[in-house]
């Protein structure tokens, strides 16, 4: 693994290259993360797209027209995104430096991503800058608060080549608040108990739904944090 001080980009996106038949999440993340941003029309970028999971899930499960575009640091996953979305704009480049003119976007998805950057800030700053006043932010990512996230944190290496940064609750919305987000709405995706892993995945993910609605405050101890915001 890479540590986040002392390497290039070049390095990161060779690191993905290596890894990317080992790296994905599942589709129902993608669709809690679709769900939880609601409406959505005109031109909707996917950042850190990988292998273009997201953009092709969300075209299908959406009635709109949309214009659809994903961004990635690594050749190889730039390269099946557009394999898998004929229909998308595909481009190799950097989240931390859009290459996409101010307000060019009516909607971000960021999945999985604030957490590998070298500068997290910067790259929300490059979303507020190309979504504008008024656009929607949609990301989601490890929460620090899961209550198994010790045992996730020491086999992280394994699936990322670079060291990651983990954020609770409260440093989420500090970070957002401070490049210029106002939060919406927030969830918890995957409890991730010890008696759920040896179920069936669908069937874990529909008692966690129950569980969260019967218990909200167990959003906070989930697996990952799914945010939905607004540029102010």
């Amino acid at each position: 693994m890479l540590v986040l001080s002392g390497i290039s980009k070049s390095d990161i996106g060779r690191g993905y290259d290596e890894i990317a038949n080992r790296i994905g999440q599942a589709w129902e993340l993608y669709d809690a993360c679709i769900g939880l941003a609601g409406d959505i029309e005109g031109r909707v970028l996917d950042l850190g797209c990988g292998g273009g999971h997201l953009l092709s899930r969300l075209v299908s499960l959406s009635r709109l027209s949309l214009v659809t575009v994903g961004l990635d640091i690594s050749a190889v996953l730039s390269a099946r995104a557009r394999e898998l979305n004929d229909r998308a704009l595909i481009v190799r480049g950097d989240a931390e430096k859009l290459c996409f003119a101010d307000g060019s976007f009516s909607c971000v998805f960021a999945t999985e991503l604030i957490e590998h950057l070298l500068e997290p800030e910067s790259a929300l700053s490059e979303i507020r800058r190309v979504i504008g006043p008024g656009g929607k932010l949609v990301m989601s990512l490890p929460n620090r608060d899961w209550i198994r996230f010790n045992k996730y944190a020491r086999t992280r290496d394994l699936f990322q080549p670079v060291d990651d940064r983990f954020y609770r609750w409260r440093e989420v919305a500090e970070l957002l608040s401070a490049t210029g987000f106002r939060i919406d709405a927030v969830r918890g995706f995957g409890l991730g108990l010890p008696l759920l892993s040896r179920i069936s995945r669908l069937l874990a993910i529909r008692i966690d739904a129950f569980a969260l609605s019967l218990v909200p405050l167990l959003n906070r101890k989930c697996k990952r944090t799914i945010v939905r915001c607004t540029a102010v």
